[in-house]
């Protein structure tokens, strides 16, 4: 019976590490990059995410030679949200984030002004 009991207990406490992984949901920590295509031309921007918990920091670019801070970052389950400030004609503005995240991708929508902004799709890089 004892020998059982430890059995069950093993299994359990193994169930419970695999429920909090599948929790935390995918791991977006590292770099990312996106193809955006505009009047003819081509344009490469990167992110770099760091998540510690569900908190998540980092970088995005948001033109050419141009990177914003990650706040306000939050991962919840397979769901990536955060804001920026970038520049904007001599002023900034704020941009809302919000995606879902997939095994090498990241489908990011964004939202300044309560306008919908595009929808981008950044791959993982894989090093």
């Amino acid at each position: 019976m004892t020998k059982m009991l430890k059995v069950s207990a093993v299994a359990f406490a193994i169930f419970l590490l695999a429920l909090v992984a599948f929790a935390q949901g995918k791991d977006v920590n590292g770099r990312w990059t996106t193809t955006l295509e505009r009047d003819q031309q081509s344009m490469t921007l990167k992110m770099d995410l760091k998540v510690s918990g569900n908190s998540v920091t980092g970088t995005i670019d948001v033109a050419p030679d141009v990177t914003a801070e990650i706040q306000n970052g939050k991962l919840e389950h397979d769901q990536l949200a955060f804001d920026i400030t970038a520049p904007e004609h001599g002023h900034t503005k704020s941009i809302h984030f919000t995606g879902d995240v997939g095994d090498d991708t990241i489908m990011l929508k964004n939202e300044s002004h309560g306008k919908q902004g595009r929808t981008m799709t950044f791959r993982r890089i894989k090093d």
